[in-house]
């Protein structure tokens, strides 16, 4: 199943060692704070235990969103000029 792992963590080191572990780990950076995985819900337990501890007593969330295939395919996005280095597609 594919995980939307999103974040709001406050502090500039522990938002990068967060994103730089997700990045580690083969997530894909869909926005500055929103990654993409396919994992079970074992690993993505896994995977938040991990990132508490990297986060340890620093104020934030990370969200994980169980997201069906058939959801992925149905959705699409709105992008104005460059954006992480993508350049803007006719997604409609």
């Amino acid at each position: 199943m594919k995980w939307l792992v999103c974040y709001d963590i406050e502090k500039d080191s522990v938002r990068n060692k967060v994103a730089d572990f997700c990045l580690d780990k083969g997530l894909e950076r869909v926005q500055y704070s929103v990654f993409l995985g396919s994992m079970t819900r074992t690993l993505a337990k896994e995977l938040g235990a991990q990132i508490r501890k990297r986060m340890g007593k620093n104020p934030g969330q990370v969200r994980f969103v169980p997201i069906c295939e058939k959801d992925w395919r149905s959705s699409f996005r709105v992008q104005v000029g460059d954006h992480m280095g993508e350049k803007s597609s006719d997604d409609k």
